[in-house]
């Protein structure tokens, strides 16, 4: 027991939704809000400190969710060990949809506050993705064992020496004795990307709160944590464990606040939002999350779906690796400073001639990167090859074959925003609904197995005044062609795709997720456009 009372109270939540396009990869980065234990400095906290705990979820005002968390000591590689089990379910509507996602964690830590074992899961309607990490302090390697519902991947990584190895996110005293003024660094590990990512946490000062569990006002910390995709700020006693959170992108908040279990589990909330036909029970969820993080425009733009030529400045842009100029992007950074960047964009979309492309097969040793299997991009899938070689035929035009490809992508699948975790092209294949992150995501799968080169590219696009998050590709013909399954139709064909798809990253899934850390932080000023 003396062992327990070295560790204070971990925090964990994963809530994620798919939102426009590949949204639902920056909320399960958003999502991960979780706690560790820094490596030294471990003070003894009583034991009451470690029971179980509930947190309720909300965006704005209205509840969306809750989250559990358990301890218990156990054994783990024949040494004592602490085992933190989460629970999690959150529910919002996006674009109009309800999503739902349910994600448990189990962790095990040594004597020393080090993660031993980590295992993720993260479900949405019949879709899921898992992590397995193990760490091995002998060598400073972790072996991570990952996918989708029919995708399993391996990768080891070095462990980051230079600070602590937390839970996946973090909570900000990682266990260490606080004082105003402190900044902690930590690592936690991404179950997306499947690296480490760095978090930075300041002890601002200190503030009262009152714990709804127990009724008293306590003293606490106030701590802010700088993450890749969001800022957080906490409340949290000495003895008494996180008793609040709120975490923002940008206008939007979302808040986890410590509850007893009987109102984090009420009737109106989260718990029983999966039970039917029961009066007094049913779930609405709040305004819809995609609109409310899409960036709202200064001018209308009119027709944006035939806008050849459009020229804007984007602000806030967290990183210069985020700033890609190619032949229908040009780029010209404006401004820096430290975490932002400014930037004139001038986005011109061209048809590309069909009569140029280069033919099939393409010996080219440089494009191999976009012809290969990758994470989320099973293309050795028998019925995904099958598919690949009836589009194909005989036909010896990549541009011609890109091209049948959008078509059969934009006729099989259908819309449906309510699935909230990343898919494997297998997945998608098998149940053809979806949004543009899945579009994208087949077509790349279908593509790169009939023999062309194609990357995944995101940012955002421009609809009813705002620019909304988005997903799309870009296939090797000869130079690099922008295509969009998701907004193309073939009952009104176009030959190019407007120009308000402004990107912020490109490569395989694991690369888009570099777009995430613009949510929240862009203004868009529209200088021009045309059609």
């Amino acid at each position: 027991m003396e062992f327990l009372a070295m560790f204070s109270p971990f925090i964990r939540v994963r809530y994620s939704l798919r939102v426009t396009p590949f949204f639902c990869w920056f909320l399960l980065g958003f999502s991960l809000l979780s706690g560790g234990v820094h490596a030294t400095a471990q003070p003894h906290i009583d034991l009451t400190a470690l029971r179980p705990v509930w947190y309720g979820m909300y965006f704005g005002k209205d509840k969306v969710g809750y989250t559990s968390i358990n301890f218990k000591t156990t054994r783990y590689q024949n040494q004592h060990a602490i085992e933190m089990n989460s629970d999690a379910r959150m529910k919002l509507r996006v674009l109009g949809s309800e999503v739902e996602q349910i994600s448990t964690q189990q962790t095990f830590m040594d004597g020393k506050g080090r993660i031993l074992r980590e295992v993720m899961d993260i479900r949405s309607q019949a879709s899921r993705i898992h992590l397995e990490a193990d760490f091995n302090y002998k060598s400073y390697k972790a072996e991570c064992r990952f996918g989708t519902s029919d995708e399993k991947n391996k990768k080891t990584l070095d462990i980051p020496r230079d600070a602590a190895i937390i839970g996946d996110t973090n909570l900000p005293t990682l266990g260490a004795k606080m004082k105003v003024g402190q900044r902690l660094t930590q690592y936690y590990l991404d179950p997306i990307s499947i690296t480490f990512q760095k978090a930075i946490v300041d002890v601002t000062g200190r503030a009262k709160v009152r714990d709804l569990v127990t009724g008293r006002v306590v003293e606490v910390f106030v701590t802010t944590s700088n993450l890749s995709q969001m800022k957080m700020t906490s409340y949290e006693g000495e003895k008494d464990g996180m008793l609040r959170a709120e975490m923002g992108i940008g206008p939007i908040q979302i808040v986890m606040q410590r509850e007893p279990k009987e109102r984090a589990l009420n009737t109106k909330d989260f718990a029983l939002l999966s039970l039917p036909n029961r009066e007094g029970n049913v779930y609405i969820p709040p305004k819809d999350f995609a609109v409310a993080t899409a960036i709202v425009a200064d001018k209308t733009i009119q027709d944006p779906r035939k806008v050849r030529s459009l020229d804007v400045t984007i602000s806030g842009i967290p990183s210069k690796d985020l700033v890609l100029s190619d032949d229908s992007q040009q780029v010209e950074i404006t401004k820096e400073a430290k975490g932002a960047v400014d930037a004139e964009y001038r986005i011109r979309s061209t048809e590309f001639d069909a009569s140029q492309s280069l033919s099939l097969p393409l010996n080219d040793t440089s494009l191999q990167p976009y012809l290969s299997k990758a994470p989320y991009l099973d293309i050795e899938n028998p019925g995904i090859v099958a598919v690949a070689r009836k589009i194909r035929g005989d036909e010896k035009s990549l541009y011609k074959t890109a091209t049948a490809i959008r078509d059969w992508v934009s006729n099989s699948m259908t819309p449906d925003p309510s699935i909230g975790v990343p898919r494997s092209a297998t997945d998608i294949f098998n149940y053809r609904r979806g949004v543009c992150r899945d579009y994208a995501t087949l077509f790349t799968a279908i593509a790169r197995a009939a023999g062309v080169p194609t990357r995944l590219c995101a940012g955002i696009v421009y609809a009813e005044g705002r620019f909304y998050y988005h997903a799309w590709v870009e296939c090797y013909t000869g130079k690099w062609v922008v295509l969009d399954p998701t907004l193309y139709s073939t009952k009104s064909p176009t030959s190019y795709v407007d120009a308000t798809h402004i990107k912020f990253a490109q490569g395989d899934v694991i690369e888009m997720l570099k777009s995430t850390a613009v949510v929240g932080k862009l203004g868009v000023k529209v200088l021009h456009f045309s059609n």
